[in-house]
């Protein structure tokens, strides 16, 4: 199996959108697709996508944003999600590897990811790639669905 991983383009928000419906379902896609053109477009943010034989199996949206407690930026890992079928196969590896990278490139101080309490494989992807301190992350909906 070749998976190939890329900073994503304008090409890629129909696929892109599609998946991350399976994340946080949506009805309003042509409003997600929208987002996601502006956040493609965003230069602090880079979305990455693994394409296996050319179609589009996962992606990984990185941000980075300055902090002023730490005195440096910070990268998180907003959004990290592998398609059902493409799932155990090292992609999430891929990403993270390549998000790494990227943070360090950016001159990011510290990573960070946030997952659910019961999400084993993304806390161990998480762990791999040395992310060790955990935190709670709350979390209140101001606005649903918008």
């Amino acid at each position: 199996m070749s998976a190939d991983v890329r900073l994503a383009d304008e090409s890629d928000v129909k696929a892109l959108a599609k998946l991350a419906n399976e994340l946080i379902p949506m009805e309003d896609q042509k409003r997600r697709e929208a987002c996601l053109k502006d956040s493609i477009k965003d230069p602090k943010r880079d979305i990455y996508v693994v394409e296996v034989e050319g179609r589009l199996a996962g992606f990984l949206e990185l941000y980075t944003f300055p902090d002023f407690v730490h005195c440096g930026e910070i990268s998180l890992i907003q959004n990290l999600a592998i398609a059902r079928e493409y799932r155990g196969l090292g992609l999430g590896d891929e990403l993270m590897a390549r998000a790494v990278k990227r943070a360090g490139e950016r001159g990011a101080l510290e990573l960070h990811a946030w997952t659910g309490f019961d999400n084993k494989p993304a806390i161990s992807l998480y762990k791999k790639y040395g992310m060790a301190k955990e935190y709670l992350l709350l979390e209140k909906e101001l606005q649903k669905g918008k």
